[in-house]
């Protein structure tokens, strides 16, 4: 070996210091403890149903786009009757040491609003989704002024089947095999 490439390599590293292998071993285990059994693919919106107070309902809201704040949406998700839950109330869901007042992920914010407001609303969608498909069926047989009717011997021409199927869920564990 030449001179000069003694000289260019890197010196050897100093003997390990042993507390700052503790140190490591000791941050591990705290992160260990905050994930749990959490890995990449897990919803990092999932909030335990058991975690939330009785009597409310929890929603993630829209915080920022790409970064920027929407004000005329924040009026809007207020007047709606959601608030922010407070950090202090679920720090699990938040980094060790957090200081910060709410619990926002990826531009959303975690917001609280009664249950019994959230279950007025849905009422309300409902009846409105129900209107509307009411008001299409009736204007699907109509027949605008100077037409035939819209019946042979009493029947109607055009007839809307409706039904309402609920979809379940696949366990996943029932998909994706997991390893042992």
């Amino acid at each position: 070996m030449t001179e000069t490439a003694r000289e260019t390599r890197a010196p050897r590293a100093a003997p390990r210091d042993t507390s700052s292998r503790d140190r490591a071993s000791a941050r591990a285990a705290q992160l260990r403890d905050h994930m749990g059994d959490m890995d990449e693919s897990e919803d990092k919106f999932f909030i335990d149903l058991g975690t939330v107070p009785e009597g409310w309902t929890y929603e993630w809201k829209r915080k920022t786009t790409y970064g920027k704040d929407d004000p005329s949406y924040d009026v809007q998700v207020a007047r709606a009757g959601w608030d922010p839950v407070p950090a202090d109330r679920h720090p699990a869901y938040m980094p060790p040491g957090f200081k910060g007042p709410t619990i926002e992920r990826d531009g959303m914010i975690l917001c609280e609003r009664p249950t019994e407001i959230v279950e007025e609303r849905r009422d309300m969608e409902r009846r409105k989704a129900r209107q509307q498909v009411r008001d299409k069926e009736i204007q699907l047989g109509a027949a605008p002024d100077g037409q035939f009717e819209r019946a042979v011997k009493g029947e109607k021409l055009t007839q809307v089947k409706r039904s309402i199927d609920y979809v379940k869920p696949p366990n996943l564990a029932d998909v994706v095999p997991i390893p042992d």
